[in-house]
């Protein structure tokens, strides 16, 4: 019982912290060379301004496979830069992953998205000394490299195509 009351204590001690999605929430895939993506969706904190710093890639099983962009950082919040408490949900684009162009189908990538993020008992634009900590959330990825080369059945229906295309020109 002692245990079960101190878990409880230690978690209403614990700070709130803005709840952040990427979406799709399940992997991402694209051909060598492409650029893809996620977007997020982050709640804000109930009592806390947020700023958001970056956003990176952490412990993936290959590295190379591409490039991760943050463009979450660059914005840091809807409004001058801040998430301000009790704000409707803030979606954009979290970040861009560009496929090495040489990659091969079926080659993929897994790991956790890190946000790092810090908070403020005030409007941080406004008031200077309200820093009041700082935050990580996170979120598993997965890119995944698809076929270079279109389905048989999207050739066929293409080559389909062409040919009613050139049978109505003839006829015109």
């Amino acid at each position: 019982m002692k245990l079960f009351v101190l878990t409880l204590l230690a978690a209403a001690a614990l700070p709130a912290a803005p709840l952040f999605t990427i979406t799709p929430s399940g992997g991402i895939s694209g051909r060598p060379g492409d650029t893809i993506g996620w977007g997020f969706s982050i709640t804000a904190d109930p009592t806390d301004w947020v700023t958001f710093i970056s956003s990176f890639p952490l412990l993936e099983t290959n590295p190379l496979l591409g490039i991760y962009t943050d463009l979450l950082g660059g914005a840091g919040g809807p409004g001058n830069g801040v998430l301000a408490p009790g704000s409707p949900a803030w979606n954009g684009q979290l970040a861009e992953y560009v496929i090495d162009p040489l990659a091969s189908a079926n080659d993929f990538n897994t790991g956790i998205i890190v946000v790092l993020y810090e908070t403020f008992s005030a409007d941080p634009v406004v008031c200077l000394g309200c820093r009041t900590g700082e935050g990580e959330l996170f979120a598993d990825f997965s890119v995944t490299v698809t076929n270079e080369t279109p389905e048989p059945g999207t050739l066929g229906v293409a080559g389909l195509a062409l040919l009613l295309l050139s049978f109505r020109r003839r006829r015109n």
